[in-house]
């Protein structure tokens, strides 16, 4: 494979991961601390690597690159398909759903605010602001998967920019007994939340088949490229959560309670941020971060669009590419006309359908193989393992169902 490829690849991996989860993590973490965050996402993170593994090793198995659906279908019949089909695209268009209001919140507030552009009024509605970067997306998505790709690696480059300088500017303000949330009443309830929000964080599952179709099937370079896209994530999730919360306190004006009970996370966040700082230079530079959700928005709704283009049959023509980038987009920003600020609920929901997408259909389609004897390209997905990623799946979907009453 070539080099460039297989970077590209990696990236996509990671960018998918690295968006939203930016942004929720430390509202997640505030609860319980970085400490325990961090030992709980390694956990998680894991278990998703494995899970995208056992996914590839059913599309190797089979043959092809197939969506998740397809899979289920192969193994189980019409039913699961259709099953699968929904899951797909409710899993998709919750998570497309996420960072458009996720981003659109943080531009709203840090951009067309008073603070950086001296407006007295909002002169953009969230719907506008949200319809545009979807049409923005939504063109390079369409263009091709090389251009999703090249752009992919441009905002993952301007992030890690902007990243490094956040980390460089709050370092100092990083205080030893806010790391180890010493005098952080945790509430262990919320951890119905937490951990469905640090599963999505590393949900690149729906977007194996078109990495797998941009890669090839080479088992030992899609190892490697899942377990890097996977690890590059929790290094910058575990930098940028000790960092954030470990240089706000517990109470105050700017501090993690003031967070946790906002109407808005994310400003709140943010705005905590650039109070804890003082610095003009840091509202800029966090308006410019919520664009690190691009990444994610590029490579979910390049594996929708493939998504369509399988189970609506339609061709690698220009207007049937047009066709499937039209069902990818317009549903979830008509949503978002209609509601906008669904930023952490968004998530949640997402977990559910993500687990059974990227957890509970690939593990029935392993053990379904497995019992037919169809296991030659099995390495990592055996029974007793299979058993317990789908007790975690159950586990996920509840805690996420708990979280949304």
């Amino acid at each position: 494979m070539q080099i460039n490829r297989k970077l590209g690849a990696v990236l996509m991996v990671a960018g998918v991961s690295i968006g939203a989860g930016m942004l929720a993590l430390p509202i997640a973490a505030a609860t319980i601390g970085p400490v325990l965050s961090l030992i709980l996402m390694l956990l998680v993170a894991a278990l998703m690597l494995y899970a995208g593994l056992v996914t590839a090793e059913v599309n190797f198995t089979l043959g092809e690159s197939l969506s998740i659906a397809k899979m289920g279908e192969k193994c189980f019949g019409k039913g699961i398909y259709l099953v699968g089909i929904f899951t797909v695209i409710i899993l998709f268009y919750s998570l497309v759903c996420a960072y458009l209001s996720g981003m659109t919140s943080i531009i709203q507030k840090n951009i067309i605010s008073q603070e950086l552009l001296q407006f007295d009024t909002k002169i953009f509605s969230d719907g506008a602001i949200s319809t545009i970067i979807g049409l923005i997306i939504a063109s390079i998505v369409f263009t091709s998967t090389k251009a999703v790709d090249y752009s992919n690696r441009l905002f993952f480059s301007v992030k890690f920019i902007l990243l490094g300088s956040l980390l460089v500017m709050l370092l100092p303000y990083v205080k030893g007994d806010f790391v180890l949330g010493k005098n952080l009443n945790i509430n262990w309830h919320n951890m119905l939340l937490i951990v469905p929000i640090f599963f999505t964080s590393f949900g690149f599952h729906g977007s194996i088949p078109s990495i797998l179709k941009y890669v090839g099937h080479e088992k030992r370079d899609v190892v490697q490229i899942f377990t890097l896209g996977v690890s590059l994530p929790y290094i910058v999730y575990a930098l940028w959560i000790t960092v954030t919360i470990g240089s706000l306190p517990p109470e105050g004006e700017h501090s993690l309670h003031y967070i946790q009970t906002a109407s808005d996370g994310l400003s709140a966040l943010f705005s905590s941020i650039a109070g804890i700082t003082g610095s003009t230079l840091v509202s800029y530079i966090v308006a410019g971060f919520s664009w690190c959700m691009i990444t994610s928005l590029l490579g979910v709704t390049l594996g929708l669009v493939d998504f369509f283009i399988e189970i609506c049959g339609y061709s690698n023509s220009r207007f049937d590419r047009l066709k499937a980038t039209m069902w990818t987009f317009f549903p979830p920003m008509a949503l978002l006309l209609l509601k906008s600020k669904i930023f952490v609920s968004a998530l949640a929901f997402a977990s559910i359908a993500l687990s059974i997408l990227a957890i509970l259909i690939p593990c029935a389609s392993s053990w379904y193989l497995i019992n037919k004897g169809q296991a030659k390209h099995f390495y990592y997905a055996k029974k007793p393992a299979l058993i317990c990623l789908m007790a975690f799946g159950c586990s996920v979907i509840v805690m996420g169902a708990t979280a949304l009453s």
